[in-house]
């Protein structure tokens, strides 16, 4: 900041009120700046998030393709020593399972989260 100015003495232009007008513009523009720095690095981090978030659901779609393949490939084997309706059942009663029990991790994990109140209407999950 600029203080020469305010060293003029009494023939100078400069009042106690033009430097406090300074002095609040300056802190406008160091909270404008600050502002624009938190916005800068949400909006990256949301970039991140995005690129990431599909990259996920893409190798998900991969690897549930190689799941598929996997899973036929165990049917057609099972078939030579069962049927092949009998192969299916016992495939998908695995892969039911398997559902069902991740499903109760994930509920049970879910149930032990607590929610506390931050301020009226606002409300954030918080761990256990």
């Amino acid at each position: 900041m600029n203080v020469e100015h305010l060293r003029s003495g009494p023939g100078g232009t400069s009042t106690i009120w033009e430097a406090l007008a300074e002095l609040v513009s300056a802190g406008q523009d160091v909270v404008l700046d600050r502002i624009d720095l938190v916005r800068s690095e949400i909006t990256d981090d949301i970039e991140d998030l995005a690129v990431s978030g599909g990259m996920i659901v893409a190798a998900a779609l991969v690897a549930a393709a190689g799941w598929v393949a996997v899973a036929a490939a165990i049917i057609g084997w099972l078939n030579h020593v069962m049927q092949l309706e009998a192969a299916l059942a016992l495939i998908g009663a695995l892969h039911l399972g398997a559902g069902i029990g991740l499903a109760a991790v994930a509920v049970r994990r879910f149930s032990r989260r607590k929610v506390k109140v931050q301020s009226p209407g606002v409300m954030e999950a918080a761990d256990a």
